[in-house]
């Protein structure tokens, strides 16, 4: 019971930072963003909600796994997987509340390093883990590309 607690926790965490970076978006998404040259691979609007709220749970199961562990080494890596959930809401404060895609740009580099740490990390602790954060580390790679279209054609 204590281990599905944890995992229940890092879930809604990871949610709630979701939704926080959600009311960042809000009025730029509507005005400023839809001005945008955007790539051809932009997936519709409506498909950032349904993604972003698969990814959250699956990284939010992958730090309440990794939580589990008894493990000197999770320590440093659940600290990791803190930073770069804050440079998750970061990117939305810098591309959207800032309108920089190229803070956004910036922000995606360092966030993309510090996914792959965690997930490099975690495999040699928690195999499950990774996994579990694998799909989200795909999306930003997928993000940084759109971010840098919007960079060079704008």
């Amino acid at each position: 019971m204590k281990k599905s607690f944890s995992i229940i926790i890092s879930v809604v965490i990871c949610l709630l930072v979701g939704w926080v970076s959600g009311l960042m978006n809000s009025a730029s998404i509507e005005t400023w963003y839809p001005m945008l040259e955007k790539s051809s691979f932009t997936p519709p609007s409506y498909v950032f909600p349904i993604v972003w709220s698969v990814l959250y749970v699956l990284m939010g199961i992958s730090a309440g796994l990794l939580y589990n562990v008894h493990n000197i080494s999770k320590r440093p890596l659940l600290i990791l997987f803190a930073v770069q959930l804050l440079f998750n809401v970061s990117w939305n404060f810098f591309f959207f509340s800032m309108q920089s895609p190229i803070l956004g740009f910036v922000n995606l580099l360092i966030l993309i390093a510090l996914g792959v740490a965690y997930f490099v990390g975690t495999l040699w602790i928690k195999r499950s883990s990774a996994f579990f954060f694998l799909p989200y580390l795909i999306w930003i790679l997928f993000a940084t590309y759109l971010n840098f279209y919007i960079v060079v054609y704008n």
